[in-house]
């Protein structure tokens, strides 16, 4: 949630900080909001299908991301973004995800879920 005495405009921008943190995406929650859809595990099949679950993001150091921001003053207090998670590039050769740390803030924000 933002202050009340916060004057903000749709599409404004916020911070977030991402202390250092190791965030294995086994460990997220990516259980269905039951007031927007029918099932609770409608996004299982496809972190199943594209493997998602072996991953884990690693971060060393405090970092800042920018995201802008979905909801407008009229909504309230509550921030809402529009947040894709940031796998690793694929690799066509060994049909997987490369070596490479899955995107810091995404995954951060994905598991305060």
């Amino acid at each position: 949630e933002i202050p009340e005495d916060m004057n903000y405009k749709a599409g404004g921008y916020i911070q977030i900080e991402i202390p250092p943190c190791e965030i294995k995406y086994s460990d997220i929650d990516i259980t269905a909001h039951p007031e927007e859809h029918e099932t609770p595990d409608k996004f299982q099949a496809e972190w199943d299908k594209f493997g998602l679950w072996p991953l884990v993001m690693k971060n060393i150091e405090s970092v800042e991301r920018a995201y802008s921001m979905a909801s407008y003053p009229a909504e309230g207090r509550e921030i809402m973004l529009n947040v894709r998670i940031a796998t690793p590039p694929w690799d066509r050769a060994k049909n997987g995800w490369m070596d490479v740390n899955p995107g810091i803030a995404s995954s951060y924000i994905f598991a305060q879920k």
